[in-house]
């Protein structure tokens, strides 16, 4: 489901919703591709440090565990010399931000 506010769900019909669920799983994993490809940018890092990945994982109806889980896996596959790997660690910790 999306988060409350940003749609209003009752006026959105079954196969709406399953279509955001799958669009925000899709952005979910071009991010990633973008992040841990050779032509990263400091979007695709904006983009699991800052709300972005919050936003898309709620309309993808993930978990905190499985936000974390997630976060922690695009992190252990990025380049360890990245600099801003920190920052997206730092965001996939249990006790960060507010994913």
């Amino acid at each position: 489901m999306p988060p409350a506010g940003i749609f209003k769900v009752s006026s959105m019909t079954k196969e709406d919703v399953m279509n955001l669920k799958t669009l925000a799983e899709a952005i979910i994993l071009q991010a990633a591709d973008d992040f841990l490809g050779e032509n990263r940018c400091e979007e695709d890092v904006a983009f699991f440090s800052d709300e972005g990945f919050r936003i898309c994982s709620e309309m993808a109806g993930m978990n905190h565990p499985e936000k974390c889980e997630f976060l922690d896996l695009v992190r252990k596959c990025a380049p360890v010399s990245y600099p801003a790997m920190k920052r997206v660690a730092a965001v996939g910790s249990m006790s960060s931000l507010h994913i």
